[in-house]
């Protein structure tokens, strides 16, 4: 404090004297003293304690009393000390501070037109966050250098505290600092607020079982979206996608305004996903509803489909899945199943050699000529396993491939024209002219 030998009812004596506080904004300002009293609590305590004292000291002084009776919004106590006052308008002697905005009361009102609007929204946890105007602050922040004060909360934490109390009391959810379900940011002080209801994530693995299906939309490259001859005036190359598929219906299912679909890499569009499919997360933004069977779920989403895609293993998860999935996808391993019918026949021989020779070593790869127009033209080196042949007819072969992520696989069977570096074609000296591509299997670690 400003003089540690000033007595404490001294200071809020001289508060008092000059601004008029509220019980709570004047007991915020003391309320490391003593811990377990609510501001208010603090406030009032020190109001009747210093009122006590200047009945006993300065009995003889009535100025000084009726000033700091009017400041301490002590009204009811004026007919109890048969002092004779002017009728006293209340709203006169609104706190300094706050404008009575954070006492009980208003807050109570305010907590109820929160609760109001969030009534319809499913949630479990929540979290409160204040915004105070900087004139707010400012009167603070001079009355606690005007008289030293060292002792006082951030009037912040007291409006979000106390919203906060109300918000529980009036709802079964709890508060949650770091993944609340809905974030309430409140104006107590223009009587407005935002409800912000943070989205869901569910994570799972699909299976495409259609070709010419791509992840996401895929807008008409000739109008960009506007509709043309082209696209037959849809405005897209392919009607619809995997992402809209899971999304759209799941977006309906929890009463969501949106979604965003996260894949651990994607498939071409003319490839299969087989196996135990590839790993995505859905995000939900803005459900109303946040509690859906799984199993429902996924049913859902399967009978919508189909018979396009096929999803499965759905659970909830949390945002910090899909950063490590991103992340973990560029190191995955992916095992690949290709049909591929050559040009000229090939022997059991050529196949044994392009096993061992496809085996264990680093791909080079420059940019695929067919995404140049939307790929950076740089050069990649991805490592290959290994490749496996089975020779289904004498110009046909199966070839299981294992790879890292990221490597074009029909590069790596046609050698786009030098571009990849060794390739199928290349070692066996043979065109491939048309490859069936699925993906079999995922391996992230």
């Amino acid at each position: 404090m400003k003089n540690e030998k000033e007595n404490l009812l001294e200071i809020v004596k001289n508060i008092l004297l000059k601004y008029c506080l509220c019980d709570n904004c004047l007991g915020r300002q003391f309320s490391k003293l003593i811990p377990g009293l609510t501001n208010e609590e603090r406030g009032r305590i020190l109001k009747i304690s210093l009122l006590m004292n200047v009945l006993y000291s300065y009995k003889e002084n009535e100025i000084i009393l009726k000033k700091i009776i009017l400041n301490s919004q002590l009204f009811d106590i004026i007919e109890k000390l048969n002092l004779s006052m002017e009728k006293i308008n209340e709203n006169d002697f609104k706190c300094y501070l706050c404008e009575n905005k954070i006492k009980k009361e208003n807050v109570k009102n305010f907590s109820q037109k929160i609760l109001k609007e969030i009534e319809n929204i499913e949630f479990k946890t929540f979290l409160i966050g204040a915004s105070i105007p900087v004139e707010i602050h400012e009167r603070e922040d001079m009355i606690r250098s005007e008289y030293g004060l060292i002792t006082g909360e951030d009037i912040k934490s007291e409006i979000n505290r106390e919203i906060g109390k109300n918000l529980l009391n009036l709802t079964n959810a709890k508060v949650d600092f770091y993944n609340p379900d809905v974030t309430i940011i409140t104006n107590i002080f223009n009587d407005n607020f935002f409800i912000q209801i943070n989205p869901i994530f569910i994570k799972g693995f699909y299976k495409k079982f259609v070709k010419n299906l791509p992840q996401s939309p895929w807008i008409c490259n000739y109008c960009k979206g506007v509709g043309c001859e082209k696209c037959n005036w849809q405005g897209r190359k392919y009607p619809s996608s995997i992402s809209e598929l899971i999304g759209e219906i799941s977006a309906k299912i929890f009463e969501a305004i949106d979604y965003k679909f996260h894949a651990a890499g994607r498939e071409d569009v003319d490839a299969l996903v087989l196996g135990s499919g590839r790993p995505f997360v859905l995000e939900i933004i803005k459900p109303l509803k946040r509690t859906i069977d799984m199993k429902f779920l996924e049913e859902s989403i399967n009978n919508n489909a189909k018979g396009m895609i096929e999803v499965n293993n759905l659970c909830y998860t949390t945002k910090k899945e899909v950063n490590e999935m991103k992340i973990k996808s560029q190191k995955a391993s992916k095992i690949y199943l290709a049909k591929v019918v050559f040009e000229k026949e090939i022997n059991d021989k050529e196949l044994k050699n392009l096993e061992l020779k496809m085996n264990n070593i680093t791909i080079e790869q420059r940019t695929p000529m067919r995404v140049l127009n939307r790929r950076k033209d740089k050069i990649r080196r991805k490592f290959l396993y290994y490749i496996k042949a089975k020779k289904i007819d004498s110009r046909i072969v199966e070839f299981e491939i294992k790879a890292q992520g990221g490597l074009y696989i029909k590069e790596l069977i046609t050698g786009d024209n030098g571009r990849t570096i060794p390739s199928i074609s290349e070692i066996l000296g043979n065109k491939a002219s048309n490859i069936e591509l699925a993906v079999i299997n995922i391996e992230i670690i």
